[in-house]
């Protein structure tokens, strides 16, 4: 199981079809500012200002607000969701200004993938933080606890109180109520033991492979489900200098497909923007770009080879599995005991 493209649409209502979401880092970002936010600030530091300077600057608009001034406000507003939680910054109190000439046309805004660009930013963060002396996860952290909570019983917790209105909200909103969430009490957030252990003790029963039924996703509003063609496309994941793949047939179940060994996941060299403050990422990766391009083409169905029987079907995709993945993540003299 992985979080695809699918899972973004569903739970957050970003688009994942559409425009890839790239382009250079060589502005002159103090004019930037000034002609699309309307103040230029103090601290720029690397192409980068603080989230606390662009709160106080537009937290607060006036009704009676001139129309510049709303449409400033509207893409301090979005500039800040980004460097909060869609594409957060190892820093954790700063956002880089190369997202705000993307946002300064809002009907071009709009046509963007920001869903398949904040999934190419998850994955490259999720397999940072795997590499041995990393501590950090710097990713859209909501997506992957509502994906956790929709998919795996593991720390689940139950919502309490007054349900909120789900009307035009994408599934994620349904985990916000008046009263809270409640977890069991054997569950501490901080006790990765805990989820080691839980983990590891896994079952196929328990999991919930197609949360999204048919059902709820046609009951979702529109812009949940636009694109949706995308969803099982394998195809480039493009985010400024990250690129990534989106494998989609590794994971059919999640589908409603049947497994089937999948085709080895060719390798792609992976940047950084460390030392190339003035690249422009379009041109240099317009070949993958072109690929994105042709994402309706390489949709991925049920294999020809896979018979009728999903039973057999599984035993064979999981008979190659268990040769090419770690079975434990905790060495099983170091569990604890549960109770």
């Amino acid at each position: 199981m992985t979080i695809t493209l699918q899972d973004v649409a569903v739970i957050s209502g970003l688009r994942v079809d559409g425009e890839p979401v790239t382009g250079t880092t060589v502005y002159p970002w103090p004019d930037i500012c000034q002609a699309l936010l309307g103040v230029m600030p103090d601290d720029i530091r690397a192409g980068q200002i603080r989230l606390d300077w662009i709160y106080q600057q537009f937290h607060h608009l006036h009704l009676d607000a001139p129309a510049g001034l709303v449409a400033a406000t509207a893409r301090a507003y979005i500039l800040y969701q980004i460097g909060c939680s869609l594409f957060p910054n190892p820093t954790g109190y700063r956002v880089h200004l190369k997202w705000l000439p993307l946002i300064a046309d809002f009907d071009a805004c709009g046509a963007l993938a920001w869903g398949a660009a904040a999934l190419a930013y998850l994955y490259r963060a999720l397999g940072s933080a795997a590499l041995k002396g990393k501590v950090e996860c710097c990713c859209f952290a909501t997506l992957v606890q509502i994906w956790a909570w929709d998919h795996l019983h593991v720390g689940r917790p139950t919502s309490v109180g007054a349900v909120a209105d789900m009307a035009d909200c994408p599934m994620g909103c349904r985990w916000t109520n008046a009263g809270g969430l409640r977890f069991a009490a054997n569950v501490r957030t901080t006790d990765i033991e805990f989820y080691r252990d839980e983990l590891d003790q896994q079952r196929e029963t328990p999991m919930t492979w197609r949360p999204y039924t048919d059902a709820i996703i046609d009951a979702l509003p529109a812009f949940c489900v636009q694109g949706s063609e995308v969803w099982r496309s394998r195809t480039i994941l493009i985010c400024f200098h990250i690129v990534e793949l989106h494998v989609p047939d590794r994971v059919l179940r999640q589908f409603g497909l049947p497994h089937h060994i999948p085709i080895p996941v060719e390798t792609i060299r992976r940047y950084t923007s460390q030392g190339r403050p003035d690249e422009d990422w379009a041109y240099f990766h317009a070949a993958h770009i072109e690929r994105w391009g042709d994402r309706l083409q390489a949709i991925i169905d049920q294999h020809p080879i896979v018979g009728d029987d999903p039973v057999q079907a599984t035993s064979i995709n999981m008979e190659w599995y268990w040769q090419i993945t770690r079975r434990w993540i905790s060495r099983p003299v170091l569990r604890p005991p549960l109770t």
